[in-house]
């Protein structure tokens, strides 16, 4: 009970570090619409098209399997891990990174981006410096600097915020974002450069471990490959296509809601040491306990955000990016309704049993299946074929890999999913939906539609999930009620 209770507190910090870290970054791409052009932020959302790319695959997955081999090593030999973790994710980024640059300008031209050919050695060093810093969030998750989780992650992307409206506000163009978020990524670098040496620094080298750690990391890496190139093959092949002005246009459907991505983060890297050990006892049952438990609370912040988002997605595509976007709107409920799928976890059980070849396989299956829609659909349907092959390449690997999940759990649909608690969660999320729908459709000024609806909303999914039991810090609100009801007896009969 303790234990659970633990790893509530540590999700907890996490998450609540990185959405706020989550805010602060969504606020950039709101605050660049109204500094820049849409011809120079469609050029800033090329080049993060691109690092967004290279990053995931150049770290090789040793972040991942920070997280599997710390908790089962011995304590003695957990710093120096650390340690040749860092150096080794330091000399294969900077190998990778170099032959990139080499390559930089054809890999460009091919793309069909030849607007960022003058950017090359930015976007290089960009993607090492991200690469390496990388790591920072999977070590103060298995060292339990809950507290520090709270305040670095925010600082971080306060720090690239003001670094990006004081460039940009000189510049007037994406050269400034540019030149911002590079200067970023060097201070992310170095502090966490610092931080390694000062914490973890070793001359010892434990090949045995390395070798192991590569094993482990090695599917994972072209795993990390296939899914990323997944998740953009859709717009690598509409952004040579359509202009950069709609390719702008297009990417804001991807923005995401600033909170899921980081609960999902945040409970994965938690919840992944703890399903190790007790797949590797031999517990399954506790294996299914925890995957259930993290499925139930995704859901019952999923499902009620996502609907909130569909019901109100013109208004806030309105207020956060101006009419000039408002294209989106479609591609951007679509998106939203993709989250749905996330609630399942995809891929926390596979990844803590160690099997990274059929996390692989899965991958390699689906990136080909979504290359063959994207490469018919893309230039027909242009942005509708391109919103397409994103939904394929997105649910296609979650489903199998939910399948496969099941297998390893060895439970019946009886027992598979919390079904009593995820119709209780459907309940409570459609029930304040219908309602909201209507004050939406009457209350006509945005901000007040928008600040009305959300309020009502909250207070309603809040009070149902209650009632229900079903709300992710139930016994939190009930140990604290407790607590006061007890203070305020004891104050009474002392009166």
């Amino acid at each position: 009970m303790n234990n659970i209770i633990s790893l509530k507190k540590q999700t907890s910090y996490l998450f609540l570090g990185k959405f706020l870290s989550f805010v602060i970054k969504f606020l950039t791409p709101v605050i660049l619409v109204r500094l820049i052009s849409k011809e120079s932020f469609g050029i800033y959302r090329q080049f993060d098209l691109i690092t967004s790319t290279f990053i995931p695959i150049f770290t090789l997955g040793f972040g991942s399997s920070v997280l599997y081999f710390y908790p089962i090593l011995a304590e003695k030999i957990k710093k120096n891990f650390l340690f040749q973790t860092y150096i080794l994710q330091f000399t294969s980024g900077v190998l990778l990174v170099g032959v990139f640059y080499l390559f930089s300008h054809k890999i460009m031209t091919w793309i069909g981006i030849t607007e960022l050919n003058s950017y090359n050695i930015l976007i290089s060093l960009f993607i090492l410096f991200m690469v390496i810093s990388s790591l920072n969030e999977f070590y103060f998750s298995v060292e339990r600097k809950i507290y520090h989780n709270l305040i670095y992650f925010p600082i971080d992307s306060l720090i690239r915020l003001l670094l990006i409206i004081f460039l940009v506000s000189f510049y007037k163009n994406e050269k400034g974002c540019i030149y911002a978020i590079s200067l970023y990524a060097f201070i992310r670098f170095l502090y966490f450069t610092i931080y390694s040496f000062k914490n973890y620094s070793s001359n010892k080298i434990d090949i045995s471990i390395v070798k192991k750690q590569i094993v482990y990391s090695l599917p994972l890496a072209f795993s990390i490959v296939i899914t990323t190139l997944i998740s953009r093959v859709d717009k690598f092949l509409i952004v040579g296509i359509v202009p950069v002005e709609k390719y702008a246009v297009y990417t804001i459907a991807f923005m995401g809601i600033p909170l899921l991505n980081e609960l999902y983060s945040s409970i994965n890297n938690i919840l992944v040491p703890e399903i190790t050990k007790q797949y590797f006892a031999g517990n399954i049952l506790a294996v299914s306990y925890l995957w259930k438990k993290s499925v139930e609370k995704i859901a019952s912040v999923t499902l009620p955000i996502v609907l909130f988002f569909v019901i109100m997605s013109n208004k806030i595509i309105l207020i956060l990016f101006t009419a000039s976007y408002l294209e989106a709107v479609p591609f951007f409920k679509i998106f939203l309704m993709l989250y749905i799928l996330f609630m399942f976890n995809r891929g926390i059980v596979l990844r803590a049993a160690n099997k990274t070849l059929i996390i692989l396989s899965i991958d390699s299956i689906c990136f080909i299946i979504t290359l063959i829609v994207g490469w018919f659909a893309i230039p027909k349907f242009l942005l509708n074929g391109a919103m397409f092959t994103s939904c394929i390449g997105v649910a296609l690997p979650i489903c199998f890999k939910i399948i496969f999940e099941k297998s390893i759990m060895k439970v019946s649909i009886q027992n598979w999913l919390p079904w009593s608690s995820l119709w209780k969660i459907v309940v409570s999320s459609f029930i304040p939906a219908t309602i909201i729908i209507i004050l939406n459709y009457y209350i006509t000024n945005n901000v007040m539609a928008i600040l009305i609806c959300s309020i009502v909303y909250i207070s309603l999914v809040f009070s149902i999930q209650y009632k229900l039991n079903v709300f992710i810090y139930m016994d939190v609100i009930d140990r604290n009620v407790l607590i006061t009801l007890k203070k305020w007896i004891w104050c009474q009969s002392n009166e």
